[in-house]
């Protein structure tokens, strides 16, 4: 009984520390970089996959999510699929960024790199600092991004350079 009581116990501080486990900014990239050649190869059939809650785009604490360059609404996004299809051009944080337009310009202009803003995590209505890598996908009108919470853009550039 006493080995039995410990296993649960084992079994439930290793299910919390799994759920709790905090993505790292280099598998934001990869993550950005799969999700960006499943888009180049499957074309919009792709974003069924992205779209996924269970899929291999959200892990950790985060997901990858996709918004249309030209019409600046989301076409991805696994945690909210009532998000899919919003026009967040005119989007802003409480500090007034206008995440979204400056995720198509980094996209656009340098191809790939970092977006700091807030935005609420899963399940919660507070906004927490968030900072996204954000990559153009060659040939579409898309960019993929993918974020983690708590961290400013210079916390990443300094874990990085590491």
């Amino acid at each position: 009984m006493r080995n039995m009581i410990i296993l649960v116990i084992l079994l439930s501080v290793g299910l919390l520390a799994a759920s709790t486990e905090k993505a790292t900014p280099q598998e934001l990239i990869k993550k950005c970089e799969e999700a960006s050649k499943l888009i180049e190869e499957k074309g919009d059939a792709a974003l069924t996959e992205i779209n996924n809650k269970n899929g291999q785009f959200v892990w950790k604490d985060s997901y990858v999510f996709v918004i249309n360059t030209k019409t600046l609404r989301i076409a991805a996004h696994p945690m909210n699929s009532t998000l899919v299809g919003l026009d967040v051009k005119t989007t802003k944080d409480r500090n007034g960024n206008y995440w979204a337009i400056e995720m198509v310009k980094v996209g656009i202009g340098e191809g790939a790199g970092w977006v700091q803003y807030e935005w609420p995590k899963a399940g919660e209505n507070e906004v927490s600092d968030k900072v996204s890598y954000v990559k153009k996908v060659p040939g579409t009108d898309y960019i993929v991004a993918a974020g983690i919470y708590d961290y400013t853009k210079e916390d990443v550039e300094k874990i990085l350079k590491k």
